[in-house]
């Protein structure tokens, strides 16, 4: 008997609960509302406040790297430990002013890559640039065979391997902090050991000038990617926006794995990972919530994400540029979070727009 009542019971409950449905709305039923609009002008806004900001960080990067260059030149002219600690000063500031810039590079990402392999290709192999302790005859200075040229040190880079790395940044860290200075003063003599001091000489010129005609392309595609007459839409430039600040970020992401093992990480021949480390996420932060102020658009596009992006990348910033030693923390962690709140704002952004790039939305 009860279980025959038991089984009434769940039947009137059934009876009921269509009943129920049936005088619901849509939305009372838990339907996913219409997504919030868009500001146009607020998107717009935006957009403007990130391309004064790639301009001034263009500007920047491009006046530390002539720096860079003289100090090189200075070091070459006259090698001691004081034009190679200007040089290696020189060398940190440009690099740091960098890696602020090359975050809003969002060009294609062939183009992307290839002109970040060119200037920041990263770990490199020291014994396909110089000798090693071991190993006098390594590398391309003491292969006589290859001429130390702009062409053949681009034929060079990454022939076989992208930590066969010749041109950039890192190679001239290798050559100005690892080196000795004695490694860079010639005399008139004409032994094997000085020819091979010439050719690091000519190396480390070569590769400095190099450095700045790939900026400078850099600085070209940049213009044109922002170019006013291009009648670019802003909010597709916001979707690539978040789409190379992702695929930064997870550059950003190795390098903390690096750092928190101490291995062979970004800058390890001049100790200053972590600084620059500093500088990239402080270069988002200000990319996203202070200098141009994303936040407002990623509240619409995800409210939660917003909130949790937001504490996440103050308080990332905050670990890895504290001085209290208390060393990485949970910053893989963390770095990884945002990463996946970035790629959440992306992908509700490109949810929103047709495939003209417009955003119904707005």
């Amino acid at each position: 008997m009860a279980h025959h009542l038991s089984k009434k019971l769940i039947v009137t409950l059934l009876v009921a609960g269509v009943l129920l449905v049936s005088g619901c709305s849509k939305t009372e039923l838990g339907q996913i509302p219409e997504p919030a609009r868009l500001d146009p002008m607020l998107v717009k806004s935006t957009v403007e406040d990130l391309i004064h900001y790639m301009l001034v960080q263009d500007e920047r990067s491009t006046s530390l790297l002539a720096q860079l260059n003289i100090e090189l030149s200075g070091f070459l002219a006259a090698p001691s430990k004081e034009t190679r600690l200007r040089a290696q000063q020189a060398w940190q500031h440009a690099h740091e002013a960098y890696l602020s810039y090359q975050m809003t590079f969002f060009d294609s990402p062939n183009v992307r890559s290839r002109l970040i392999f060119a200037l920041d290709a990263w770990p490199i192999q020291p014994g396909f640039l110089d000798s090693l302790p071991g190993y006098p005859d390594s590398g391309i200075i003491n292969d006589v065979t290859i001429d130390v040229t702009s062409d053949i040190l681009r034929q060079q880079h990454g022939i076989t391997d992208d930590e066969e790395v010749c041109l950039g940044f890192h190679t001239i860290e290798y050559l100005i902090f690892q080196r000795s200075v004695t490694d860079f003063i010639t005399d008139d003599s004409q032994d094997t050991v000085n020819e091979l001091k010439k050719r690091r000489r000519e190396m480390l010129r070569v590769v400095g000038q190099e450095l700045v005609g790939d900026l400078s392309e850099m600085s070209r595609v940049l213009r044109q990617q922002i170019d006013p007459s291009a009648a670019n839409d802003p909010s597709e430039q916001l979707l690539s926006l978040l789409r190379a600040a992702r695929i930064h970020l997870r550059s950003v992401v190795e390098k903390s794995d690096f750092f928190s093992t101490q291995d062979y990480g970004h800058n390890i021949f001049s100790q200053t990972g972590n600084i620059s480390l500093g500088v990239e996420l402080t270069t988002l932060q200000q990319l996203t919530l202070e200098k141009v102020n994303c936040l407002p658009i990623f509240e619409v596009l995800n409210k939660t994400a917003a909130g949790n992006y937001e504490i996440t990348l103050r308080e990332a910033v905050r670990q890895v540029t504290s001085s209290d030693g208390t060393g990485p923390g949970q910053l893989p962690l963390m770095l990884s979070a945002l990463l996946n709140q970035l790629e959440d704002f992306e992908t509700a952004l490109n949810q929103r727009m047709d495939p003209g790039g417009n955003d119904p939305g707005l």
